[in-house]
């Protein structure tokens, strides 16, 4: 029994040490086996683990069945004196693979593989690292673009390594990649620096609107092209690339208001280089005041900041005319000139410009000077000066176009700066303006009386009731909605002409007569002209030509008031004097077909 015993245990004796040399012969292989020509293929991108396969080629021996247990008994990875934990171990017919923990793995450094027998150290290559392929491609790319001189699709790609992250941090390109970024962005703005210094000498001595749109455009390029690359600025906060860069785009900001000054200065001489004996001067002249002076609904004084084309627009055959005369676009550029003159000077014409002017105005059809200094003022907010031009502009005012505009650049001042009207009383005031053209009678009368009541002290809501009882045939209302327009803002003409035409209407000319004496300064020439007007109406001849040659001592550039001379003298049989007022009517608008008229019934009778 004891022998049998003694037999067994020394089979069994036999077995361990076979079973341990064994191991130690496949573990001997280690240094064959797990070492980097030996490796197969490396899966870095698995979610938990990192799996290394190593290929099996033995020598002159079996792979032992349990040579799992052997490596997880006998194998340890080292890495920084930390073992790591292998959480799974495969054996294939001709590879081992074996996978461990990415979270206590770092695979950008040296780890090895420890037994009993000996020490070997191991590394990934950088080409196995996870997204290497992909960052490395980015690089690349980069590199490419800049030697296209695409510097912002350059810098687009190397964006992906202005991040903080510890896995692109160990790519041996990354600080290149950094690096190249902030040549791509310093190069970029030094070739748009070369473009500016070019362009300054290309337009030094001719200047072109397209001069001024590249630099316009180019501008909106550089901001955008700043903005894409703030993620450099924020990454390195000390770069002194942001300031150098916000600088060159300062650079350009302050070339392209020199070219637009320069260049809307050109268009100005106009003003300078001619005079009312141009057709395209006059024209220009009026057609730049009004456009100042009009508004397509009822507004306030600082709204009368800017010009724009909706005088022309409203205006379809004067807009054809300067189109067919080739003066559109220039007129366009007179335009932009002013608007270039309010944000960058504080002015609508410069100094030179309105000094011309002034020493042409005793030449002057209209208070075309004097309106703009009236702007001018309305600009600097000095009322005072404001309230004499605009005054003067609408006692010399010849045109009752013209004439209605100043009017309601005057209210405007009223009821911002005398009155401070809130806005919704404006807003009121054109929505029923709007229904009123509509023809929608109640929603206006609604709006009209809702802007009233807020503002009882404010003509323009009572002139508007005034109109609206007109349209509707209720004209013993209007008449009294229009003088208390006519109390509330004594210099205020619209209501006066609007009661004016009531009454002349109804054939009240005494009521007219007396209207007139009393609301009207006595120098106003527009005064004497509806005087005679009035008794031409009544057949006062005589009357009426004395008050139309007074008004025409104050001002005789007005086409109906010389028609009207020429009919009171044609009443009064004298034929000469009529041609000639006529033919001065004639002068002013020879297209006019009421002088053609009446120099036709003149020589036929």
């Amino acid at each position: 029994m004891f022998k049998a015993f003694r037999r067994l245990f020394l089979i069994v004796s036999i077995l361990i040490l076979f079973s341990t040399i064994l191991s130690a012969e496949f573990l001997l292989q280690k240094g064959n086996l797990f070492r980097e020509d030996r490796f197969v293929e490396i899966d870095l991108n698995t979610v938990n683990q990192l799996q290394v396969i190593f290929q099996i080629d033995p020598i002159d021996w079996e792979l032992p069945k349990n040579v799992i247990e052997i490596v997880n008994e006998n194998l340890k990875i080292i890495q920084n004196d930390k073992k790591i934990k292998i959480t799974d171990t495969k054996a294939f017919d001709n590879y081992l693979l074996i996978s461990f923990s990415r979270s206590n793995l770092n695979i950008f450094e040296d780890f090895e593989f420890h037994n009993s027998e000996n020490t070997l150290p191991f590394s990934i290559a950088e080409k196995d690292w996870p997204d290497y392929d992909e960052y490395h491609d980015y690089y690349n790319k980069a590199l490419d673009f800049a030697i296209d001189m695409d510097y912002k699709s350059a810098f687009s790609s190397l964006t992906n390594f202005l991040v903080n992250d510890k896995n692109i941090e160990q790519f041996s390109f990354t600080s290149k990649a950094r690096d190249k970024a902030g040549e791509c962005i310093e190069d970029y703005f030094k070739n748009k620096q070369v473009f500016l210094d070019t362009h300054k000498i290309k337009n030094s001595k001719e200047l072109k609107q397209t001069a001024i749109s590249e630099i316009d455009s180019l501008i909106i390029k550089l901001q955008e092209a700043d903005q894409l690359f703030t993620v450099y600025y924020d990454f390195y906060p000390e770069s002194e690339l942001k300031q150098n860069n916000e600088q060159i785009i300062a650079d350009y900001q302050s070339y392209l208001t020199n070219l637009k000054t320069r260049y809307f200065n050109e268009v100005q001489t106009i003003f300078i280089d001619q005079d009312y004996s141009s057709n395209k001067f006059k024209m220009l002249l009026d057609s730049l005041v009004r456009s100042l002076c009009y508004k397509d609904s009822f507004c306030l004084i600082s709204e009368y900041n800017a010009a724009n084309m909706n005088y022309m627009n409203s205006k379809p055959d004067l807009k054809s005319k300067l189109e067919n005369l080739e003066w559109l676009n220039f007129f366009e550029r007179l335009i932009k000139a002013v608007n270039v003159n309010i944000e960058n000077e504080g002015y609508f014409l410069n100094q030179e410009c309105i000094e011309s002017l002034k020493n042409k105005e005793i030449n002057a059809p209209q208070p075309y000077y004097p309106i703009l200094q009236t702007l001018h003022f309305a600009l600097q907010e000095n009322w005072t000066d404001f309230n004499l031009k605009i005054n003067e502009a609408i006692e010399r005012c010849a045109d009752l176009e013209l004439l209605h505009l100043l009017e309601r650049m005057r209210i405007a001042y009223i009821a911002e700066v005398i009155l401070n009207i809130d806005e919704n009383v404006i807003y009121e005031i054109n929505g029923g303006i709007k229904h009123l053209n509509l023809n929608d009678y109640e929603q206006a009368k609604a709006a009209f009386q809702k802007a009233k009541n807020w503002q009882s002290n404010f003509a323009v809501p009572d002139l508007m009731l005034g109109k609206l009882s007109m349209k509707m045939g209720e004209f013993a209302k209007a008449e009294i909605y229009f003088d208390n327009a006519i109390m509330k803002q004594q210099q205020y003409l619209e209501p006066i002409y609007a009661k004016l035409d009531l009454l002349i209407k109804n054939e009240n000319y005494d009521d007219a007569l007396k209207l007139l004496n009393a609301a009207l300064t006595a120098n106003s020439w527009n005064k004497y002209y509806l005087l005679g007007n009035l008794n031409l109406k009544q057949n006062n001849f005589k009357k009426a030509k004395e008050y139309l040659e007074m008004a025409a001592n104050i001002n005789s550039n007005n086409f109906d008031l010389m028609i009207f001379l020429g009919d009171s003298y044609k009443n009064l049989t004298d034929k000469d004097k009529a041609e000639m007022y006529y033919k001065k009517a004639g002068f002013l608008n020879p297209e006019n077909e009421l002088f053609r008229d009446r120099m036709q019934a003149l020589k036929s009778e």
